[in-house]
């Protein structure tokens, strides 16, 4: 049986090379990118008033950047605040003529 403990001034093996870049990094980068490029905030204000659609997928996109628990107080003895996300019923948009 070979010993695995870690044993001083043993090489490093394998792993993430120094400097590489975090890929979430660069997607999040690309999608920064993308958001400032369709015309940022006042874009995105645009989007939205187009269409009760676009509204409605906005509200659903907003909300899954929100955290789902929120801890207690500071001092961490406090019961988690579950806060979840109930979307409103679909109406239909189609107006009968």
């Amino acid at each position: 049986m070979t010993d695995t403990k870690f044993k001083r001034g043993h090489p490093k093996k394998g792993g993430k090379k120094k400097g590489s870049k975090n890929k979430f990094t660069s997607i999040k980068q690309s999608f920064l990118d993308a958001f400032k490029d369709i015309g940022g905030t006042q874009g995105l204000v645009k989007w939205t008033n187009e269409s009760k659609r676009n509204k409605m997928l906005f509200y659903q996109l907003i909300t899954k950047l929100f955290p789902t628990a929120i801890t207690g107080g500071d001092e961490g003895d406090s019961e988690p605040i579950i806060i979840k996300y109930i979307p409103m019923e679909k109406k239909d948009e189609r107006k009968n003529d």
